[in-house]
């Protein structure tokens, strides 16, 4: 109801848990929860971006991968991480569904003006400037 007036090309939940409001390990309350998302998608014909956070228990097998019951993996047409390396942040596109597998981009956070950039000759969308002139001659 609160979102309809707007009508929103995108919807961002920031964070999962925040908006949740169940066990996000049981499959009963995760289906819910998609289902209510893949609902508010529809009636907006909007992309959903949902922002979670990995499993921090380094104990666990399950380091490295999005906390919760593996539903929220699999309906996912994209995940992208943001990764700190010993040569800065990363953003990794992890799945990708609907094209080609994407390499990481080096980026660096600007804390005069809050903007995120590039770094190392990357364009926007992840691919080299190579990358993007062979797309663009059909390759």
């Amino acid at each position: 109801e609160t979102v309809r007036p707007i009508q929103p090309k995108v919807i961002i939940l920031d964070c999962f848990q925040s908006c949740f409001g169940g066990n996000e390990n049981e499959t009963r309350d995760v289906g819910r929860f998609l289902g209510h998302m893949n609902e508010l998608q529809e009636e907006h014909g909007a992309s959903l971006i949902l922002i979670h956070h990995e499993n921090k228990n380094t104990l666990s097998s399950s380091l490295g991968r999005a906390r919760g019951h593996t539903l929220l993996v699999g309906v996912m047409d994209t995940d992208i991480r943001i990764v700190r390396q010993p040569a800065g942040v990363q953003l990794l596109f992890e799945k990708t569904r609907h094209t080609r597998p994407l390499r990481g981009l080096n980026i660096e956070f600007n804390g005069d003006n809050y903007l995120w950039s590039v770094r190392g000759g990357r364009n926007g969308v992840g691919r080299t400037e190579g990358d993007a002139q062979q797309i663009e001659q059909g390759g």
